[in-house]
């Protein structure tokens, strides 16, 4: 066993809206970044990746104005593309052996 986990319904705690953002870091700020997206409690996760962007991060908020605070906060190390989250397609894989299945 490796450990436990809760699932939180973030739409009972008025976190409503998801939004998933490609963030990119102007002037090599990054260390500055990391410590300022690790202190906000409203990311649920986030990523170093490649391509256009530097990071992606997945940001739960109570309304419109709450992202545009965050995207605010985050504008003296990085500019953001937001993607407001409509619906979710659930993956169940509980059942299906990853090796025997065609991709």
């Amino acid at each position: 066993m490796e450990g436990y986990s809760i699932k939180i319904n973030h739409k009972k705690s008025g976190l409503s809206i998801n939004c998933i953002l490609e963030i990119t870091v102007t002037n090599e700020n990054y260390k500055s970044f990391q410590v300022k997206i690790q202190s906000m409690p409203k990311i649920e996760f986030c990523y170093r990746i490649a391509g256009k962007a530097c990071y992606i991060a997945k940001l739960k908020a109570v309304s419109l104005e709450e992202v545009e605070e965050f995207i605010n906060a985050l504008m003296p190390f990085a500019c953001t593309v937001t993607h407001i989250i409509f619906s979710e397609v659930k993956i169940d894989h509980s059942n299906k052996s990853v090796l025997n299945q065609d991709i």
